[in-house]
């Protein structure tokens, strides 16, 4: 894959674009690839290197940055924020409201960008955003909502499979994996205004560990798992703390009246902070300093709003689970009435129903169902009635996205005739599968 940067390349950014192996938009091209799991770079063979969210015209995009000057863009189209980077920087993972912006938040959805492109996660249009990659990229914590319209912590594969929500209890956000990969650290409205909680990577042992009557947000553990870093309002400024877990000790890192200080992150060695700093009439913009407060340094562009740093740190390449490397695509069962190779009354076809399944999840089911007499077909449109005699190509209704079971109701009775059905389920994998039946109505 190309990476595309600004400036000219050094030897540095070489090795930076080996590692990261995703596309970004400028003028000078590099070729890139990812690492392999056996051959991961070690932080000393990784360039000092962030990302963030830009803007670029009307929308926001991901932006990379290596701190001696080389840059660019690395995603287009939507407002992609909160990005993420992979262990290793060979993927990452960001929200985005791509070509749902008319949706509002509910358009907001998770995606990855790796060496097989962007790929869109979540297919749920409620809101999801905040995405995580954990330290051994196998897994992605994120903020998603419930069916109460409250935002839960949930995670997945980077592939969008095994889908699971760890929280419930009131509204919980904005996840970030502890670096060894057994704790997530959250917010939480449990006990009113936002607190910090933690919790293990599989959801159990949740507990609080601060509570203040203040606004605090963007908590992210230290490099050695022992601090947390946030933020908190206090007389309407935000300035940046971090916790001490086993001590119970809270210490201030800025005290910038005038310089809202929010989305810090450490950086890998744990000696810089960045974070996004926005002065009184000017839009936020990223900037660094030393982990406790001093040698502040803007790195983003000047006037150009950008929010939400994070490092790249070195990690094994994500790995996809044995048990999703399956071309063999979904397994398809129809369910209930018609039966195949069955005659039926027109009165008892009110629906076609059935499931797919497949390790790594399902993308979409489409169903395709005609009726042909002297050369022509009529065929089941998406509304439940048949069309026109027609031509008899295939005409697929999608009836399912996602892992529930489908439905494709009938809304008029059925003419007597022999049909034809075929489903078509696609994983997540992109693997397709088909199954087809023929059924008589009389």
């Amino acid at each position: 894959m190309n990476l595309n940067t600004t400036n000219r390349t050094s030897n540095r950014a070489t090795r930076f674009a080996v590692g990261l192996g995703v596309a970004a938009t400028a003028a000078v091209t590099m070729t890139a690839a990812i690492q392999p799991a056996n051959a991961a770079p070690s932080q000393d063979e990784l360039p000092d290197a962030m990302i963030w969210s830009q803007q670029y015209g009307a929308e926001m995009e991901v932006f990379v940055k290596v701190l001696d000057g080389v840059g660019g863009r690395m995603t287009q189209a939507g407002n992609d924020t909160s990005a993420s980077w992979a262990p290793g920087g060979g993927a990452l993972t960001f929200a985005s409201d791509k070509g749902q912006a008319n949706l509002g938040a509910a358009g907001r959805e998770i995606y990855v960008n790796d060496e097989d492109g962007t790929r869109r996660l979540t297919t749920n249009n409620t809101m999801d955003e905040d995405p995580d990659y954990s330290p051994k990229g196998d897994r992605i914590a994120y903020t998603s909502t419930d069916n109460a319209g409250r935002s839960q912590i949930s995670t997945m594969t980077p592939r969008g499979a095994l889908k699971r929500t760890l929280t419930s209890t009131a509204s919980n956000y904005g996840p970030s994996y502890s670096h060894d990969g057994e704790k997530v650290v959250f917010l939480s409205n449990r006990f009113g205004m936002y607190s910090i909680f933690e919790m293990n990577a599989d959801g159990s042992g949740e507990r609080e560990i601060y509570r203040t009557a203040n606004k605090v947000n963007n908590p992210t553990y230290s490099p050695d798992n022992g601090r947390v870093l946030f933020s908190e309002k206090i007389n309407n400024d935000w300035d940046i703390y971090w916790y001490t877990i086993g001590a119970g000790v809270k210490t201030r890192v800025t005290n910038t009246p005038g310089l809202s200080e929010q989305a810090a992150t450490y950086s890998p060695d744990g000696r810089r902070i960045a974070f996004a700093g926005q002065f009184p009439g000017q839009r936020p913009a990223i900037h660094i300093m030393d982990y406790n407060g001093q040698n502040r340094e803007q790195v983003s562009e000047v006037g150009v709003y950008a929010n939400w740093p994070d490092w790249l740190a070195a990690g094994p390449a994500p790995e996809v689970p044995q048990d999703q490397i399956d071309n063999a695509g979904p397994a398809i069962q129809m369910k209930g009435r018609p039966k195949a190779n069955r005659s039926h009354p027109a009165k008892k076809v009110k629906r076609f129903k059935g499931v797919a399944t497949d390790p790594s999840g399902i993308q979409k089911v489409k169903l395709s169902t005609k009726v042909k007499r002297d050369g022509r077909c009529q065929h089941l449109k998406s509304n439940g009635k048949l069309s026109s005699w027609t031509g008899c190509a295939k005409r697929w209704v999608t009836v399912s996205q996602g892992d529930e079971p489908f439905t494709h109701r009938v809304n008029e009775r059925l003419r007597s005739g022999n049909y034809t059905v075929v489903v078509k389920a696609k994983d997540i994998l992109d693997n397709s599968n088909k199954s087809k039946y023929k059924f008589s109505v009389r």
